[in-house]
């Protein structure tokens, strides 16, 4: 019960940093011509 419950919150924990990066990338990068970096950690 408890392995499956840390499975999940790390599995939302990891989703949100990578929608994050994702985002700034997006956001944080104008000055590559659209070509987005994402840095991962």
């Amino acid at each position: 019960m408890l392995q499956v419950w840390g499975a999940d919150l790390f599995e939302s924990y990891v989703g949100s940093i990578i929608g994050t990066m994702v985002l700034g990338a997006f956001i944080l990068t104008p000055d590559f011509n659209g070509l987005g970096a994402v840095y991962l950690p």
